[in-house]
């Protein structure tokens, strides 16, 4: 067995170890039982691969079984990615079932397949030329699921990363910390297995034998480690919220037309805003690195969209830019009157990255941490610059 059937075989065994461990939460989550689906398939597609160089028979039977597969992964990549991104709790619906139109298509074509007599079959797997008539019928089949394999994953691989652009906004709507909150991982993944798909569709389309198959291999089993690690431990991004919520969550997509049925008048939103202002000047509420907008709403005791309207509308905006303000105030009081390190006052002001802190920090005032403390300290004795000294 050569190096590329066993990194295959490795490939296959990651697969089925990642369906394993989501199978116990699969029943019962939309989300866990599409990706557990997605690694079943996939473990399928690559068992194919590393078996077919043994076995005649299975060599003979792979292509139909192959494209079924294959033409699953991306419509179940895209259910998993729709329900762990989803503001409401997810159901089976009728369309989602439409996704499987490919795969079915491929299932005739490979009942007709199977139909054709063993020799016939044995040319689709050998440099043999396929047999005029039915075969022949077959084989334009084969080749038609082919291309439409490449526009559908193409498709797919868009549909995701322009959903996850989207849950992004979502989640600054409701979270004061982002991290695992915006799916990071999914559109990075899948943008890189396009492009080894793409590669490998060129190679095979033009039977170019310039990059080894082990690569490929290879490839392939360090985004399948990837995926099955992220996928694995990434829980549904509002889960928390759903939990708590009383109402349904508001969205970046549908907030502006709500707004502008919404009873909440400027007097209300005012009310709401010195609520908000009270709660992150004298609580210091912002400092909790779990902050939600449910959890804030409550503190306040007001429904979470009365206090995303207002934020958005009155105070021009997101939770979450509106918690990062104060954060970084904070930040700023403390790098310029104490010694704690920038480590340290990015997770005491209520971050929990510190690649968020940083950024938030930049975009708020144009400087990185370390170079704001140099310009508002004084090199001989530490005081600040400009700003008087709090009385004891």
């Amino acid at each position: 067995m050569g190096l590329d059937l066993l990194l295959d075989a490795a490939a296959a065994g990651v697969a089925l170890c990642a369906a394993m461990t989501l199978a116990p939460n699969a029943r019962g989550s939309k989300a866990f039982l599409a990706l557990f689906g997605f690694f079943v398939v996939v473990a399928v597609c690559f068992s194919l691969t590393a078996l077919a160089s043994t076995s005649p028979a299975i060599r003979a039977a792979a292509p139909p079984i192959a494209f079924a597969a294959l033409l699953s992964m991306a419509p179940l990549l895209w259910i998993y990615a729709r329900s762990i991104a989803s503001l409401t709790r997810p159901r089976w619906a009728a369309t989602d079932f439409l996704h499987a139109g490919p795969s079915a298509l491929s299932l005739l074509i490979g009942a007709a397949y199977f139909a054709l007599p063993t020799d016939q079959r044995a040319a689709f797997s050998s440099d043999a030329a396929v047999a005029p008539g039915w075969a022949r019928t077959v084989a334009y089949g084969f080749e038609i699921l082919k291309w439409m394999l490449l526009i559908q994953v193409t498709a797919y691989v868009a549909s995701i990363s322009w959903l996850l652009h989207k849950t992004s906004r979502n989640a600054k709507l409701h979270f004061a910390n982002l991290k695992d909150k915006t799916l990071r991982w999914l559109p990075n993944l899948t943008a890189l297995g396009l492009l080894g798909f793409v590669t490998l569709f060129v190679a095979v389309t033009l039977n170019n034998k310039i990059i080894d198959d082990s690569i490929f291999s290879a490839w392939d089993l360090f985004l399948l480690s990837a995926f099955a690690f992220w996928g694995v431990n990434q829980r549904p991004i509002f889960h928390d919220e759903l939990e708590i919520s009383t109402e349904p969550l508001p969205s970046s997509h549908s907030e502006k037309k709500k707004y502008r049925n919404s009873n909440l008048d400027k007097s209300k939103q005012k009310e709401i805003s010195s609520k908000l202002l009270k709660a992150m000047q004298d609580n210091s509420i912002f400092l909790d690195p779990m902050l939600s907008l449910s959890k804030l709403a409550r503190h306040i005791g007001e429904t979470p969209n009365n206090v995303s309207q207002t934020l958005n509308s009155y105070e021009n905006k997101n939770f979450y830019d509106y918690v990062s303000t104060f954060r970084i105030e904070e930040a700023k009081k403390r790098l310029r009157n104490s010694n704690e390190s920038v480590s340290q006052i990015t997770y005491e002001v209520g971050y929990n990255s510190r690649s968020s802190f940083y950024s938030a920090f930049k975009e708020i005032t144009g400087d990185s941490p370390g170079e704001y403390r140099k310009r508002h300290r004084s090199p001989e004795n530490g005081e600040s610059r400009g700003v008087t000294p709090s009385l004891p």
